[in-house]
């Protein structure tokens, strides 16, 4: 539930990027970044997902392509966020914060799968130079797939903190046409709570 106030917030006050450095940044460089690693990993997935290159090695390649593009989709709405036709409009505010933290756990989760997925790579590839052979196998692994699950669920369990480790605060501004609201971690003390919500409510 959110409260409503009549005061209306100033478009500095508004803004969702923290200084210039970062609205630089996140807001144009980011999206570029966004934008080849997304086209560079679905054209890695044709090429990897076709049946005569469906090794050990190159499923991985796969596993990894896709963490990849979660973890750029998911960091769109943060660089979106540096403009101003987002930043100001209501329904993508409402968005953007009721989930930035759902959203920044979720970035924590494809990282994490993203690294594990990494090592795995190179021990495979430890194992092909060690056995030339075994790297030869076109077939299908299923213990590949298995390995690719656990890492899934256990980088997901390790990184779900972030979605109830913060507090979240909302409140609407100039009679319901300004959503605004701030995160504090949730074991800051009351005081602390309270200074930092009243600094921005109030």
């Amino acid at each position: 539930m959110t409260e409503i106030s009549p005061h209306c917030l100033t478009e500095h006050q508004m803004k969702l990027a923290v200084n210039d450095t970062e609205r630089l940044f996140i807001g144009k460089i980011v999206p570029i970044l966004i934008a080849f690693g997304i086209s560079g990993n679905i054209l890695n997935l044709t090429v990897l997902l076709t049946p005569s290159m469906r090794t050990r090695s190159n499923l991985l390649l796969a596993y990894l392509a896709v963490a990849d593009v979660i973890f750029l989709v998911f960091m769109l709405p943060h660089s979106f966020a540096h403009y101003e036709i987002f930043a100001f409009s209501y329904w993508f505010r409402r968005f953007y914060l009721s989930y930035k933290m759902h959203l920044l756990a979720v970035l924590n989760w494809a990282s994490a799968a993203a690294i594990w997925l990494i090592l795995m790579i190179c021990l495979e590839r430890l194992m092909g130079i060690r056995n030339p052979l075994s790297a030869r196998r076109h077939e299908r692994s299923s213990t590949i797939t298995i390995i690719v699950i656990v890492i899934v669920v256990a980088t997901g369990l390790l990184t779900s903190y972030y979605h109830f480790s913060y507090f979240c605060a909302f409140k609407r501004f100039c009679n319901g046409s300004q959503f605004h609201g701030m995160c504090i971690r949730s074991d800051s003390d009351s005081i602390s709570l309270n200074a930092n919500l009243s600094s921005i409510f109030h």
